[in-house]
């Protein structure tokens, strides 16, 4: 499977698709961040990797083209 190109602005689509996602586990996706935030004692650098975490989660199950 060929890798997407890098790229200097988000793609559109993904990140529709990403959110359409998230919404529908809004719930699950706070408690993962407000966990990574109160475990930290560097909540910015937290709350970056584990967004990163949940994209990687939902990219490598609904759209794996996006997952690295």
């Amino acid at each position: 499977m060929p890798r997407p190109m890098f790229q200097d602005t988000p793609n559109e689509f993904a990140y529709l698709e990403f959110k359409k996602w998230a919404n529908s586990n809004r719930n699950a996706v706070k408690g993962i961040l407000l966990k990574a935030m109160k475990e930290s004692s560097d909540p910015g650098t937290a709350l970056f990797l584990a967004l990163r975490q949940v994209w990687l989660a939902w990219a490598k199950k609904n759209a794996k083209e996006w997952s690295s």
